[in-house]
C-alpha cells in the first residue's frame, strides 16, 4: 500500500465574467468585477489561515468571500476544504457539490471535488471528475488532474490504469516528481525493475530525496538494479 495520498488543493481563478454579465450595463459590470475580486481576495487570505492553523480567521474570511460572491465557485469549494480540514465531511461534501453545481465543467472544481473523493476512498467517482477535469481547455493545471487520477488508480489498486494517467500528466508536465516516482513504485510493484530504476532517476533529478525514494533504491539495489 503507498503511503502517499492527495492532498492537492489548488486555487485556479478565471479571469472572464459569468455569462450573466452579458446582460449587466457597464457600471453593473465593473461593480460586480469588484465584488468578484473582493471575494478571491478573501479566499487566498482564507486558504493563507488555514495553512497556518488559524481556523477562526480563516473561516471568517471564507463567509466573508461567500457573502460578496455567492455565485463564486471557488468560493464554495475553498469553504468546502475548509470544512473537510476541520472535520465536517458532510457539509464538505456539500460545498463541493454546489460548486460543481455551478461550474459542472469547470477544471479546478471537478479536480478539487476529486481529490475530496479520493481521499473519502471514493476512487473511480474520483477519477470521472479528475478526467471531467483534463477536458476543460480553459483549466491550466490539466497535468495535475492526470496526476491525482494516476495516485487514485494507484489506491484502487490499478497500476495498468495508474501508470497510463501518470504518463498523461508526464505528457503535460515532463518534470513532474510526483508523476515519475509513481511510475517508478508502480513498475517495481509489477516487477518491471528496469523501468522502475529508469523513472526513479528521472525523479532523482528532479525531486528532492524522500525516506520513500530511498527505500524503493534500496530494494532496487537487492534485485541488481543499483542506481
Amino acid at each position: 500500500m503507498i503511503s502517499r495520498v492527495i492532498v492537492v488543493f489548488a486555487l485556479f481563478f478565471y479571469v472572464f465574467l459569468l455569462s450573466a454579465c452579458n446582460t449587466m450595463t457597464s457600471s453593473e459590470k465593473t461593480a460586480y468585477a469588484k465584488k468578484k475580486m473582493a471575494a478571491e481576495i478573501n479566499i487566498q487570505l482564507g486558504m493563507a489561515y488555514l495553512e497556518k492553523h488559524e481556523v477562526q480567521r480563516a473561516k471568517q474570511k471564507f463567509l466573508k468571500a461567500m457573502r460578496q460572491d455567492p455565485q463564486l465557485p471557488e468560493v464554495w469549494y475553498s469553504m468546502a476544504y475548509f470544512f473537510e480540514v476541520t472535520g465536517d465531511k458532510t457539509r464538505a461534501s456539500e460545498s463541493y457539490i454546489k460548486a460543481l453545481e455551478l461550474a459542472p465543467k469547470r477544471g479546478d472544481a471537478n479536480n478539487n471535488y476529486g481529490t475530496f473523493l479520493c481521499r473519502s476512498h471514493q476512487y473511480s467517482e474520483a477519477i470521472k471528475h479528475f478526467m471531467i477535469a483534463t477536458k476543460d481547455v480553459e483549466y491550466l493545471d490539466v497535468a495535475s488532474a492526470y496526476e491525482n487520477a494516476g495516485l487514485c488508480a494507484e489506491l484502487i489498486p490499478d497500476r495498468p490504469l495508474a501508470i497510463k494517467y501518470f504518463e498523461d500528466a508526464l505528457k503535460q508536465e515532463p518534470a513532474r516528481p510526483t508523476s515519475l516516482f509513481g511510475l517508478a513504485e508502480v513498475n517495481y510493484q509489477m516487477d518491471n525493475y528496469e523501468e522502475a530504476r529508469s523513472y526513479l532517476d528521472q525523479y532523482l533529478r528532479v525531486g528532492q530525496p524522500t525516506a520513500e525514494s530511498r527505500a524503493l533504491s534500496a530494494k532496487l539495489k537487492k534485485k541488481g538494479y543499483a542506481i
